[in-house]
């Protein structure tokens, strides 16, 4: 995660990176173990699904993008991070089926 970041041209401080993945993680009991300061320092993956949704907020806050659905933000957070890797994320296919409840489809 931390080469990803590092290497991602997210133009955010690393300060507010830090922060924001502070309020992404659980709570950790016993944090003070060989095994919580081990989880203390990486997230699994809902921590790492929430840090990219906080990611996405803030990188896009004040700009013309902060109207945008967190999903279309979220993928322009992924596309700077996996190009770190040379990876491209497979863009998904969504197709909406509307059912019409007009008076001809009662009779």
């Amino acid at each position: 995660m931390k080469l990803l970041l590092d290497d991602a041209e997210l133009s955010l401080p690393k300060k507010k990176i830090a922060h924001l993945f502070g309020l992404s993680k659980q709570t950790i009991i016993e944090d003070n173990t060989s095994r919580g300061i081990f989880m203390a320092e990486r997230l699994v993956l809902v921590e790492f699904l929430e840090f990219i949704g906080r990611l996405a907020l803030l990188k896009f806050l004040g700009t013309e993008l902060e109207e945008e659905q967190l999903g279309t933000k979220i993928g322009y957070i992924l596309d700077e991070m996996f190009a770190t890797i040379r990876v491209e994320r497979n863009i998904p296919i969504i197709k909406v089926e509307y059912e019409s409840s007009s008076d001809e489809d009662d009779q």
